[in-house]
């Protein structure tokens, strides 16, 4: 359940301290090729993901995981989203009338 990156000559590579300072210079691997340290909770979801490295599959590269839906969105109608968005709007000139009003106090 850890990423692993590749070595060129074969194998992996576990942690960017595993390479020496001359293939760092090298600019092949990068260190955000790394993972961070991981948490017991992020660690036990890592078996439902699976990373697709772009040289290994001639492509761009991608990152699959597992999403679980818990509950049903509701979608807003295109009306209730302006009419939203409008009273979001009025209290924000509301507040802003209000902190001007008390700035000139």
């Amino acid at each position: 359940t850890e990423w692993l990156v590749p070595k060129a000559e074969g194998g992996y590579f576990s942690s960017w301290d595993e390479l020496d300072s001359a293939m760092k210079a090298k600019n092949t691997y990068r260190s955000t090729m790394f993972h961070e340290p991981l948490s017991d909770e992020v660690r036990a979801q890592l078996p439902r993901c699976r990373r697709f490295p772009p040289h290994l599959m001639d492509t761009g590269g991608f990152f699959v995981a597992v999403f679980v839906k818990h509950a049903h969105i509701t979608r807003l109608s295109r009306r209730e989203i302006y009419y939203q968005n409008q009273k979001a709007r009025a209290a924000a000139a509301a507040e802003a009338a209000k902190e001007a009003e008390g700035a000139t106090d």
